[in-house]
């Protein structure tokens, strides 16, 4: 099983995403929230709608990185996508057994641009499954993998492009009245931690067996430092 999937990773991709696109859809649409999920700082955050621009390159920035990875690294491309398909199953686990939904949206006037684009994004994006965030969880999911990847080790100004980005991002959601800092804070957690699970115990192979010690991106590191040193 674990050789068929790495030989054939986009049919692999392409199982998970209609798997994860109809289980995501029906909880949009049977599923009701019965929790609201809210914080007292959310009331001082307010309203902006140019954060719609970096909310938008999310759609653009997480497919180019993954297509970047699978034709320049498949083993970054193949930790991206164990990081990426257990956080966001991890997410329906949690829409399915705690609903959970947004009442911070507020009505958006103005015939400009940017407010058109923030009431199209209401109307087909409705305020439910919000927590953890999947806009933050992926945006900082991307953000990890492009710092651990030797492909930009040595291009400074990519990884801190990558930083400004994730960050833009992660404050969008919040700007766009689209999360809670809760949900982005649950977001960030569990890519944090999906993000040690991947380079401490996950096959440097891939994919995806667990182990320990030199088979694993730490080991590999180490092993590196070593060599210089010597």
């Amino acid at each position: 099983m674990r050789e068929r999937i790495k030989k054939h990773p986009l049919l692999f991709w392409a199982v998970y995403m209609v798997f994860y696109f109809t289980v995501f859809s029906a909880l949009q649409t049977y599923i009701r929230p019965r929790v609201i999920i809210e914080c007292a700082l959310d009331q001082y955050i307010p309203f902006f709608k140019w954060a719609i621009i970096p909310y938008v390159l999310w759609f653009v920035w997480v497919p180019l990185i993954i297509i970047i990875f699978f034709f320049r690294s498949r083993e970054d491309f193949w930790r991206l996508s164990f990081v990426l398909f257990t956080g966001l199953t991890f997410c329906l686990l949690v829409y399915l057994v705690l609903p959970n939904g947004l009442a911070l949206r507020q009505v958006v006037y103005g015939d400009d641009l940017l407010s058109q684009i923030v009431r199209n994004l209401y109307r087909i994006d409705p305020p439910a499954n919000v927590c953890p965030s999947i806009h933050v969880f992926n945006s900082l999911a991307v953000y990890a993998s492009v710092h651990h990847s030797e492909l930009f080790r040595d291009k400074p100004w990519i990884r801190r492009a990558n930083l400004v980005l994730a960050v833009m991002i992660c404050l969008s959601t919040v700007l766009l009245k689209q999360h809670s800092c809760v949900d982005v804070f649950c977001g960030a957690l569990l890519c944090l931690v999906l993000d040690h699970i991947s380079n401490t115990y996950l096959d440097k192979d891939t994919p995806f067996m667990f182990v320990r010690g030199d088979k694993s991106l730490h080991g590999k590191r180490r092993r590196k430092v070593f060599a210089k040193r010597s």
